[in-house]
């Protein structure tokens, strides 16, 4: 034993409580020496602990050359002579070899294996139990001799190399771990129950334990209560072990009889629990048992099976209660099943997803277990057993979370997880011997193989595939995975950061479902096509293509950060996003639908549609980024859009968005299509003449539930130009407003000098009874001639209405509209008439007709028309206008006849040349209930007279909307005093409590 063993095993005994830590979590991804086959070894010194008269020696060994030469795993020989000691050899003749020494001159007792050397992992054990010795490969016993043995005495035992008397010779060429000595005889059991699993380094007669776990440096720690620490000569690497890594493989049962029983160690079940498996089902039967529980006098059971096609978890204690899944479980397809029980909580889960769930408080009691078929009263139950391969089951008494399913389905376990019950990892070897399944867990709750021949029942497993990276960043590199060799496109594939591994950078991948552990940070440059989900707790970068191309539902899922190059969609089924992601080129709809669900989909690039398409949703972003070309947006309902490209994008279907529409950078261009706004839609960023909506085509639409005001961030390409819309009453149902915007002079406007190179068209649809306040700015570069003669301007039928001088400081069109249609500016003689107001109310039994004009340039008269469908118009009458004015105008005119109903009014005011202007239509119901309303224009007190409506209720708004006045009035009172209000014009309510209701305008001078 070297210096400093009892102080180290002190240390020890206070950290760990004599249990060694081993070298990695999970059962692989640890460290591993690789050795150059010319010169590099370890020395360990000697000690006679290590050269016990009958022991056993294990080590898992990858060779990788140095065929036609001895190539020695571990080495202890004495010298001068003397043919003392143990190796074990890669031998020249490229078989397995233990060689003793005899104590003969120059003899040794050689035993041949008769099995080849291979490049892949290979688990190595020789023993000698004082008269024979035998060679074990993947723990089956291959060969036996009796022969002699006579230990070393004096020299040191090496790892790597064997020794021509006291020199380094016979260098082993490859990767060597889990080097161990025992001085006791480990049976075939014994081997088999442990080669799989990390030791805890406190094993009885465990004299020599070297995990290689140090992971750098020139010492190989002895992981052994022993403490023979080695020395690296000539430095062999330290590398990622795929040692312990699986799967390896399964058992295939035959469906008719085949099972596994547990009835003396058997995995507890408990109310809170779960369940794992791998399998691959041949035959989509009706109830064939994966796992199950019973009891042997009774007939409760536990089932955990496929039934029909689907996964299915059951509890029958006298009652039965299952829940399905919803997918379908495929023949000839790995499939990882997991169920979580947690008290009452049932909730299965296929390749990781959560997929059926219900409530279940059944407790039977239960005292066996079998894996591939069901029992009753202890009685094998017909038509019941598992058609079809296993592999991997494990057995938790913790409620697993789905991130946790998800971190751990694509790795070998170590066996000591915390919650673990029970691990079976079914790689022991076809052989007529191997009639145990051993359980990796420290339970050791191992079953029996019934009715099955082990020597081909044993099978090979592809269950998934785990990247290891001992050797290179080359994804197709066979020796950088835990299979030994890069996975098929069927396969399920795990991406995890063991230490000192290098993480995949090159080369094109395929695969069903993937997998990127927490930690791990996978930058690519290859293609990465999937059949299955995509999930990435880590963070995967790759500049090529990621391809969506199964049949059923695939997901994108997990917690980390994914940026691909191009994403593209050829999936008939579809493509769920239930992780935010971002394509550095572009996105490719070829086939499906693309869901992004509550999520963000950022785009650097372009957007290709052919067969697929975009769906969102109330809670989708969108956001479109980087120095790429512009792009078409396909038809898509988000929460939010964002656009932050110089380059801008444009609509290739009808787009809504119900958040914000982000307008960062570049121009969002409608191209003849709808952008839809939802009533809480607002707007970010600065729009400018470089960042707006062109709406020079197609409408850019905003959803109002009621009042208020939204500033439409357009313009046409080039030139920035918003019009803002200010609703300050009317009724609102489902209502939108459209504004669209064209950059040349309006053809109706008649203007020869001055006027805009520009008009807005504004629409509504579902607002009625409405006042809107305009606000429409224009460029400097809009104008043609003299802004400061300019007016604002609104087209409809066929006329203009005049909004008033521009606000030069501002660029700005301004007015108050009961009505939508087009808006410019142009020279005064265009817009003849400033209307004030027009109003018809109802008095003395006839309706009685005012208007009042701001302005006036060259009109002669008024006709007052009259409609009862405003499609056909009469002629009541004629007024005579003042000609020339800039103040206010009053008139009115009684229509002594009114239609009994409703009522259409209208005034087509006619200029001097014979040019006319219309006002807006009014609408009047004339009945017995009239009211009266009088003075108006009022000074001082105005008279309401109601015919019988009374009491009711009168409140007063200014024009913005604002409410001034509220009073009720009854026959005794039935007047408001309107002395203290500015002058202007105001919109006066009355109702009663019976319903009745009546609106007017009322002017105060």
């Amino acid at each position: 034993m070297n210096f400093g063993f009892w102080f180290r095993l002190f240390a020890l005994v206070i950290l760990f409580g004599i249990c060694f830590s081993p070298k990695s979590s999970f059962g692989q991804g640890g460290y591993t020496l690789d050795f150059n086959g010319s010169n590099s070894y370890v020395e360990i010194p000697y000690d006679a602990a290590l050269n016990p008269a009958t022991f056993s020696l294990e080590a898992w060994v990858k060779v990788e050359g140095g065929a036609g030469a001895y190539r020695s795993v571990i080495t202890s020989r004495s010298t001068s002579g003397l043919t003392t000691g143990y190796m074990i050899y890669a031998a020249a003749d490229n078989n397995w070899q233990f060689w003793t020494g005899d104590n003969g001159a120059g003899t040794w007792d050689v035993l041949n294996s008769g099995v080849s050397v291979s490049d892949t992992w290979t688990h190595v054990a020789c023993t000698y139990d004082g008269s024979t010795q035998r060679i074990y490969i993947n723990g089956v016993e291959v060969a036996s001799s009796a022969n002699s043995y006579f230990a070393n005495t004096t020299m040191p035992t090496r790892i790597g190399t064997g020794a021509t008397e006291s020199t380094p010779d016979f260098y082993f060429n490859g990767k060597i771990d889990e080097v161990r000595i025992w001085s006791d005889v480990r049976s075939e059991a014994e081997i088999q129950a442990y080669m799989n699993k990390e030791l805890t380094g406190s094993e009885s007669n465990l004299v020599g334990y070297y995990q290689m776990s140090d992971g750098s440096g020139t010492t190989l720690t002895d992981n052994s209560a022993d403490i023979n620490d080695g020395t690296l000569y000539n430095s062999p690497s330290w590398k990622t072990s795929a040692a312990l890594a699986g799967p390896r493989m399964a058992l295939d049962f035959d469906g008719s009889d085949d099972y596994i029983s547990f009835d003396s160690d058997v995995p507890s079940y408990s109310s809170t629990i779960t369940i794992e498996a791998w399998i691959k089902t041949s035959d989509l039967q009706i109830e064939n048992e994966i796992l199950s529980w019973g009891h042997s006098a009774g007939a409760n059971v536990v089932e955990f099976r496929t039934n029909s096609g689907k996964f299915e978890f059951g509890i029958d204690d006298n009652t039965w209660g299952s829940v399905a899944s919803s997918a379908t479980v495929c023949t000839g397809e790995w499939v990882h099943l997991a169920v979580v029980k947690n008290g009452t909580s049932v909730v299965l889960y296929v390749n990781g997803t959560q997929d059926g769930s219900t409530t279940m408080s059944k407790s039977p009691t239960l005292n066996n277990m079998t894996i591939g078929g069901m029992r009753k009263n202890a009685t094998p139950q017909a038509n019941y057993y598992f058609p079809g391969q296993i592999d991997e089951i494990r057995i938790w008494s913790t409620a697993r979370t789905e991130a946790e399913i998800r971190a751990y389905k694509d790795r070998a376990l170590d066996g000591d997880e915390s919650g673990l019950v029970a691990y079976y990892r079914f790689d022991q070897q076809a052989d007529a011997g191997n009639t145990t399944l051993y359980d990796m867990t420290s339970s050791a709750k191992h079953g029996t193989l019934t009715n099955m021949t082990p020597a081909s029942d044993w099978v090979a497993a592809t269950s998934f595939n785990t990247w290891i990276g001992s050797e290179d960043s080359d994804w197709s590199n066979a020796a950088n995975w835990s299979s030994g060799s890069a996975p098929a496109s069927t396969e399920d594939v795990g991406i995890f950061e063991w230490s000192g591994s290098n993480m995949p950078a090159s080369g094109n991948i395929s695969a069903r479902n993937f997998y990127v552990a927490s930690g791990a940070i996978l930058s690519h440059s290859g293609n990465l096509t999937l059949s299955g989900d995509y999930y990435n707790a880590g963070s995967f970068t790759t500049t090529g293509n990621v391809t969506f191309s199964g049949s059923a539902t695939q997901t994108i899922l997990g917690t980390g950060t994914s940026t691909f190059g191009t994403l593209t969609i050829n999936n008939t089924a579809g493509v769920t996003m239930e992780k935010s992601l971002t394509t550095s080129t572009s996105l490719t709809l070829t086939n499906g639908t693309l869901s992004i669900g509550a999520n963000t989909l950022t785009i650097n690039g372009a957007i290709s549609q052919t067969s697929g398409s975009l769906t969102g949703g109330s809670a989708s972003n969108l956001t479109f980024g980087g120095s790429g070309a512009s792009t078409s947006l396909p038809a898509v309902t988000l929460n939010n859009l964002t656009l932050n490209r110089a380059n801008g994008i444009t609509l290739g279907g009808a787009v809504t968005v119900n958040g914000v529409l982000g307008l960062s950078a570049g121009i969002l261009d409608l191209n003849s299509q709808t952008l839809s706004l939802g009533t809480a839609a607002t707007t970010s960023g600065s729009p400018a003449n470089s960042n707006h909506v062109d709406a020079s085509s197609g409408a850019l639409r905003k959803y109002y539930a009621s009042t208020g005001s939204f500033a439409f961030p357009v313009g046409d390409g080039t030139t920035y130009s918003p019009i803002t819309l200010n609703f300050t009453a009317g009724t609102f149902s489902t209502g939108y407003a459209n504004v669209n915007l064209t950059a040349i002079k309006h053809p109706n406007n008649t203007s020869a000098c001055d006027y805009l190179n520009r008009y807005w068209t504004v629409s509504s649809s579902g607002i009625s009874s409405f006042t809107c306040a305009v606000s429409a700015q224009y460029a400097n570069g809009d104008i043609s001639g003299s802004e400061g003669t300019l007016y604002g301007g609104k087209y409809s039928a066929g006329d203009w209405t005049s909004l008033g001088v521009v606000t030069t400081a501002d660029n700005l069109i301004t007015g108050t509209v009961s009505s939508f249609s087009d808006f410019t500016a142009g020279e005064e003689s265009v817009f003849p008439v400033e209307w004030v107001y027009f109003t018809a109310q109802p008095k003395d039994k006839k309706i009685l007709l005012d208007w009042a004009t701001a302005r006036e340039h060259n009109s002669d008269f008024f006709d007052v028309e009259r409609s009862v469908n405003q499609n056909e118009w009469i002629t009541l009458g004629q007024v005579k206008a003042v000609g020339n004015s800039i103040s206010l105008q009053n008139y009115t005119f009684p229509d002594e006849t009114p239609i009994n109903g409703v009522g259409y009014y209208r005034l087509r005011q006619v200029d001097i040349d014979g040019g006319f202007h219309l006002s807006s239509v009014v609408a009047v119901s004339f009945q017995s209930d009239m009211v009266s309303l009088y003075p108006n224009p009022v000074q001082d007190k105005l008279t309401i007279e109601t015919q019988g409506q009374t009491p009711v209720t009168a409140r007063l708004f200014d024009m913005q909307g604002r409410m001034v006045m509220q009073q009720t009035l009854n026959s005794g009172n039935p007047t408001l005093s309107v002395h203290n209000l500015p002058s202007g014009i105001y919109l006066i309510r009355l109702h009663n409590a019976k319903g009745w209701t009546q609106e007017m305008k009322v002017v105060k001078e």
